[in-house]
């Protein structure tokens, strides 16, 4: 029994380090706790940004030294209000990452996932921000917007994926289970 226990924490720590996606269901990502919401904000939000503590996750990526992956309002629409980082254990960030497409008014990051989108073996970042036009008979309304950020093995650093959800209707990918159920078609 304990051989088999041990052979399966060999394997979860191999498919960590490799940041494999069957390695995801092995090894837990976690909320941040207040703790490192605080370290992380004084490391990467100055006094004008938010650290969205509900939205950011202790979490093992493949780019070296990942520890975390922090989502920020910026307080600012220029270039974007919202921004990710992938940090380390002491909160540098190692690599930031923006929505591709910003809207007027940032409503809320609604979630985040760190699932093989494109089926290549390896976690993607799908992030689906909340946003306002400001503008028009709708303008007041949310709508959900997605980006999934794929990683290159080679490097393990993210880029935007536009074309993984190209043409799909906005029903598909509004939420995480949308965008899975239209991405397995």
């Amino acid at each position: 029994m304990a051989t088999v226990r041990i052979q399966l924490l060999i394997a979860a720590v191999i498919g960590c380090l490799a940041g494999t996606a069957a390695a995801e269901d092995a090894v837990k990502t976690r909320v941040i706790t207040e703790g490192e919401g605080v370290m992380l904000t004084s490391k990467l939000a100055p006094e004008t940004q938010e650290v969205v503590a509900t939205q950011s996750f202790q979490v093992k990526l493949p780019l070296a030294n990942s520890r975390y992956f922090v989502s920020i309002k910026t307080g600012k629409d220029d270039p974007s209000p919202v921004e990710f980082h992938i940090a380390d254990a002491e909160g540098t960030s190692l690599q930031k990452l923006v929505p591709p497409d910003t809207w007027s008014m940032l409503e809320e990051v609604e979630a985040v996932s760190f699932r093989d989108m494109n089926a290549d073996g390896i976690r993607d970042i799908t992030v689906i921000v909340s946003w306002m036009t400001g503008a028009g008979p709708t303008g007041a309304q949310a709508f959900n917007a997605p980006t999934i950020f794929t990683c290159d093995p080679a490097t393990g650093r993210y880029t935007v994926d536009t074309k993984l959800l190209e043409g799909a209707p906005y029903e598909s990918t509004a939420t995480l289970s949308g965008i899975v159920k239209y991405l397995s078609k």
